[in-house]
């Protein structure tokens, strides 16, 4: 889910890096209420007797900032591929 997040950021323009999209969507109200509604959705689906019903188990502090890092990697690699693409275009 926070993969999914980082993916519309990321692919919301070719050649605009995520922070200038993020920039530009934080007065998309739907956008916002999106994002704010996955993260909320996540915490009462973990943090809450709701993951009991679920069969989930809390993630520590250590195991969340692990799966964000790793959804980081995963998604914002082809930011490098945005940025290389424009110092070629530059070049040309």
């Amino acid at each position: 889910m926070i993969s999914n997040i980082l993916l519309i950021q990321v692919n919301s323009s070719n050649t605009e890096f995520a922070i200038q999209s993020f920039v530009k969507l934080v007065s998309d109200q739907v956008i916002l209420a999106v994002t704010a509604g996955t993260i909320v959705g996540i915490l009462i689906m973990l943090y809450t007797p709701l993951h009991e019903f679920l069969k989930l188990a809390p993630l520590s502090w250590e195991q969340m900032l692990l799966a964000i890092g790793i959804a980081c990697v995963a998604v914002l690699w082809y930011e490098v591929v945005k940025f290389f693409n424009q110092v070629l275009r530059k070049k040309i």
